[in-house]
């Protein structure tokens, strides 16, 4: 949509009354009454109506100007009894007429950046909503003296300095939300040397980050009963709204709700505490309660043949958060300068319910810190892309279980409310990672340099099959098991992989929750393969060259060294592998999704105790 003034927007939406046209204005239509009237060609002209029958064709329920009238009167309650009045009398509709007659105006989203001289022609207006538009400086002498209501939401204002000049004295509301103030300048605006009659101020969605310096100037408005001031960065403190209710004592209404007794009796005091606590920081705390749906990994590895590596499996939860400006922080930040080596899982990664968006990032080795990203400010929504780092923090690792209990709260004390504000609009990043590690006996890696399976030829041959029998299965891991617990083992690096990842809302806290709980859906996690111990290709063809000679000695002259597939015990073992694969899918599908539980907390004040 091209930019334009308010004038040009108005008589736009003027011409569209067509009240030059049938049944407005002076026509035909209007002439004298009885049979037709003879034109100058000879031919005959409309039927003459009577000015009660143009008001009803403009009334009628069926009417298509019934319509239009509805449409109109969005933009002025002013364009249906104008309409009216160009068939009653339409010798009155000059253009200072016209002017005069508009007490309100709503120019919503007409593309208009310029609030110019011609707005002065409209003496006797009330009411100017411009919501949605693109003005970015408004000139107070172009507005008229008799205006009331002055609604700017949603433009690219930027300064109050040239309103104030010469304010209209009479203004009763001010509407300022979602535009790009906040200043220092700004907040000594806001004061009854500009605008000594304001009972209503809307400053939603703006940028506000000093609470007590804006509710000073604001105890000077005298009239001042009803204000906006959430998804401002200063709504994020502990203080607010117990601060604003207690040093301002007459507001009736804040941020759309009605002030009840109860919470100014436990909002007594605060004002008080303005000079011993902290009121320019805010407390956020995120609890990881729990998981479920974590698929059982040590089943493979005790299925595996061999006896080494021993693998074991962690379990732990991280998220993304502004990092925090004082001591008081528990949480602290993954250390990954060692080497680490990372594993995808490709499984699906899904969105928790109802969040904004999923953004899964494979982790970069030689550190934890998401990459800064720029700051940004939208021209119309005035949404906040996050700035400066952020922190990736960490549960403490759990071995697993079909229900994790993490209960880890993390604290984190920000003193930078904006990037706070962006970080709370993009929302928090969640990740479920997983920790596989290989254990190696220590004197055997030591001996050689390596790990056992990469061992020369006439290596070690401990990892022979145990018998094929249940019982002897058991026994077999019993004796591993006992093995393990006396040898000294050497753990390889951790093996990372990411189960999924999902972006929590928090949207709730910029716009006046304290609270929000999340059950974040990350999918139903599959069974991983077997784990088997890395042997390398010299070793291998030996292991099967001596059994090959061990069969050939085994069995008698003249039969053959052939394996007998279709052998009974051959089928059993076959039926008994399918048997187990299915139980493994079966149980696989039993299985719910992988969920995490978790909370985070805005800490707000109470009371003044």
């Amino acid at each position: 949509m091209s930019y334009q003034s308010v004038t040009s927007a108005f008589e736009a939406q003027l011409r569209s009354l067509c009240l030059r046209h049938f049944p407005c204005g002076q026509g035909s239509w209007r002439k004298a009454r009885g049979g037709y009237g003879e034109e100058d060609d000879g031919r005959e002209g409309p039927r003459a109506e009577e000015p009660e029958d143009l008001i009803e064709l403009l009334t009628s329920p069926l009417s298509p100007w019934r319509q239009e009238e509805e449409e109109e009167g969005a933009w002025s309650p002013q364009a249906a009894a104008l309409r009216k009045l160009s068939v009653r009398a339409p010798a009155r509709l000059s253009t200072s007429f016209i002017y005069e007659y508009f007490t309100t105006l709503r120019l919503v989203n007409k593309g208009v950046s310029i609030i110019d001289a011609g707005v002065l022609r409209f003496s006797k207006l009330e009411e100017l909503v411009l919501t949605a538009n693109h003005i970015s400086d408004v000139l107070s002498a172009h507005l008229p003296a008799t205006l009331r209501v002055l609604e700017l939401y949603g433009n690219q204002v930027s300064s109050l300095q040239s309103l104030c000049q010469t304010p209209p004295p009479c203004l009763q509301h001010l509407g300022l939300g979602l535009n790009c103030l906040g200043s220092c300048t700004d907040t000594r605006l806001l004061t009854a040397s500009f605008w000594p009659g304001l009972v209503s101020l809307d400053l939603s969605w703006s940028g506000f980050t000093q609470l007590l310096a804006l509710l000073d100037s604001l105890a000077t408005l005298p009239h001042l009963r009803t204000l906006w001031l959430e998804g401002n960065p200063l709504a994020l403190t502990p203080a607010y709204p117990g601060l604003a209710l207690d040093s301002l004592p007459r507001l009736l209404h804040l941020d759309g709700h009605r002030v009840t007794p109860d919470q100014r009796h436990r909002a007594r005091g605060m004002a008080k505490l303005r000079a011993d606590a902290v009121l320019d920081e805010a407390v956020v705390t995120v609890t990881v309660h729990r998981m479920r749906g974590v698929p059982d990994r040590s089943l493979d590895a005790e299925s595996s043949t061999a006896e080494f590596p021993v693998v074991s499996y962690g379990y732990l939860v991280t998220y993304e958060f502004l990092p925090s400006e004082s001591g008081g922080d528990p949480v602290t930040p993954i250390d990954l300068t060692e080497p680490v080596s990372t594993e995808n899982s490709g499984g699906p990664s899904h969105l928790a319910s109802g969040g904004a968006g999923c953004c899964e990032r494979p982790l970069e080795e030689g550190g934890h810190t998401a990459p800064p990203a720029a700051v940004a400010t939208t021209e119309h929504t005035g949404s906040e892309v996050l700035a400066g780092p952020v922190m990736v923090h960490s549960t403490p690792q759990l071995p697993w279980a079909e229900v994790l209990e993490f209960d880890h709260a993390g604290v984190h004390h920000v003193t930078d409310l904006t990037a706070l504000k962006a970080f709370l609009l993009r929302g928090l990043r969640v990740t479920v990672q997983e920790h596989k590690v290989l254990s190696w006996p220590a004197s055997l890696g030591e001996s050689t340099g390596s790990k056992p399976g990469m061992e020369k030829k006439g290596g070690s041959k401990e990892s022979a099959r145990p018998p094929s029998g249940s019982s002897s299965n058991q026994k077999a891991r019993e004796k591993r098991r006992k093995k393990e617990s006396q040898t000294h083992l050497v753990q390889d690096t951790p093996i990372r992989k990411t189960l999924g990842c999902t972006c929590v809302d928090l949207r709730d806290l910029v716009s006046g929750g304290d609270q929000v709980h999340w059950l974040c859906d990350l999918g139903v996690q599959e069974q991983s393969g077997r784990v088997t111990a890395p042997q390398d290709k010299e070793t291998s063809k030996k292991n099967k060259d001596d059994k090959k000679k061990e069969d050939k000695k085994a069995k008698p002259v003249g039969e053959s060294t052939a394996p007998q597939r279709n052998s009974p015990s051959s089928k059993s073992r076959n039926r008994g592998r399918k048997e187990s694969e299915m139980e493994r899918r079966a149980e696989s599908a039993q299985r719910g999704p992988l969920t995490v539980e978790l909370s985070v907390r805005l800490h707000k004040w109470q009371t003044a105790a």
